[in-house]
């Protein structure tokens, strides 16, 4: 005799199950083959790849700052 549950329709484990009953397992993701349909110079791969790091480092820098003043916030409050 197998005891049969019932399963919420609606919940994720319920979902998750049934995918599995059907070998719905967990893949790889499919990724689209696409092929840029544009050139680059060395010069432009170049310059844009530094302004790539360079707004990285702009968006680092941002976060330290924040992060500085929130503890100039609590060091001021220790006085």
């Amino acid at each position: 005799m197998v005891l049969q549950t019932p399963l919420r329709p609606h919940s994720p484990f319920t979902r998750h199950f049934i995918q599995w009953q059907r070998g719905e397992t967990m893949s790889m993701p499919k990724v689209p083959d696409i092929t840029p349909e544009f050139e680059l110079e060395r010069y432009e791969a170049i310059t844009l790849l530094l302004t790539s790091i360079a707004m990285e480092e702009m968006g680092l820098a941002h976060i330290l700052n924040a992060e500085g003043g929130k503890s100039s916030v609590l060091v001021r409050a220790e006085k």
